[in-house]
């Protein structure tokens, strides 16, 4: 029960910023940072815990080079949240895991590529 609640109030939260996504676009780095710590608490991994923050910092610092497509790639996250998220209260575990691995992939792509632009 307390997992359904959490996920249907993470859920809420995505499909507020969802439904404004061109001006609230910008709330997104607080909700994907409270996502990502949210599924990290599952691991009982203090590591994974502490290291978040820097993990965090770097990924949304790196947004801020290429605003191009700022509001996609959150409607992107968003999307990718909400299917781990659905798994997840459905009870999906294998499914959740998956959507993860592909959020992470999609998360990867777009860190190289705001890298490779950044700095020029």
């Amino acid at each position: 029960a307390a997992l359904t609640e959490a996920a249907d109030a993470m859920i809420a939260r995505h499909r507020d910023i969802e439904a404004a996504i061109a001006r609230r676009y910008t709330e997104f780095a607080a909700l994907d940072r409270d996502f990502h710590l949210w599924i990290i608490g599952f691991l009982n991994n203090r590591f994974a815990y502490d290291f978040f923050d820097i993990v965090s910092f770097l990924f949304h610092y790196h947004y801020q080079w290429d605003r191009n497509y700022e509001v996609e790639r959150t409607r992107v996250a968003i999307a990718e949240h909400m299917t781990v998220l659905i798994a997840l209260r459905s009870g999906a575990m294998d499914n959740a895991r998956h959507a993860m691995a592909v959020h992470l992939a999609t998360s990867r792509r777009s860190l190289k590529a705001g890298l490779k632009c950044g700095g020029a």
